[in-house]
């Protein structure tokens, strides 16, 4: 049976990728400030504040297209079998309904869960729309921590902070699920990507809102951006630390 391409939503719908999702955001910013030979010259030239400023736009442009380049291959995976529709297709909602039904090959390896409220709360498009939100607020995110740690606090510190951020995520869904139940949810900023750790459908579960996700992180991304902004402004920076 041909399948239609709208599983992005559910990329991240297993824990594991979350965090494979994080580490590979991570990789993308790992040096911010992102610097090379030129950038003396380029920071006497548009001065510090200026330089700064390119690089928060270069985070959030950068995780556009990361993400853009995540929902298209997810959809040519399923080449050549794919076929266009505004539905769900008949495959995602067998999946949805009875997952075991996928396992009668052995050589077929399922990786996303699909759950059947989220095709009944969501159409196609507004279902890859809000996930595509949420996965790019969240690797801007990802890399306004890098940059905030590696110019307040020091080279490295960065990817240290968010390894931290990232293993929480899966601390949520796991032991801390288990021993607190969702309100660790609250405090895991990369579990939002998921839209499963977000309450869309209110089935008497505490996790967060989408409204609240939205809320927070683009908070603490304008938080951090500005603070990268004055303290890479004022600061003594040491180049050749940079260079290496």
């Amino acid at each position: 049976m041909p399948v239609t391409p709208w599983v992005f939503p559910f990329f991240l719908s297993f824990p594991v990728m979350v965090m494979v999702y994080g580490c590979m955001a991570a990789l993308l910013f790992c040096n911010a400030p992102f610097t090379d030979n030129q950038m003396p010259f380029l920071i006497i030239r548009t001065g510090r504040r200026n330089f700064m400023i390119g690089q928060l736009f270069y985070i959030v442009i950068a995780a556009f297209f990361f993400n853009l380049l995540i929902a298209i291959a997810s959809g040519l995976a399923l080449a050549p079998n794919i076929v266009l529709s505004s539905d769900w297709g008949i495959v995602l909602k067998s999946f949805a309904n009875d997952p075991q039904s996928a396992l009668g090959t052995s050589s077929l390896v399922i990786t996303v869960a699909i759950a059947p409220a989220v095709l009944d709360y969501f159409t196609p498009v507004t279902a890859m729309l809000t996930a595509f939100l949420l996965m790019w607020l969240v690797t801007i995110f990802i890399g306004m921590v890098i940059l905030f740690f590696n110019v307040v606090v020091g080279k490295l510190s960065g990817l240290i902070a968010i390894g931290v951020l990232i293993f929480f995520s899966y601390f949520s869904f796991y032991l801390g699920n288990l021993l607190f139940g969702g309100i660790t949810y609250f405090f895991s900023p990369l579990s939002w990507c998921n839209i499963y750790a977000l309450d869309f459908i209110s089935d008497g579960k505490s996790i967060p809102s989408p409204g609240y996700a939205v809320l927070v992180l683009s908070t603490l991304i304008i938080i951090m951006g500005t603070v990268s902004v004055i303290a890479f402004s004022k600061k003594d920076m040491d180049y050749q630390e940079w260079r290496d």
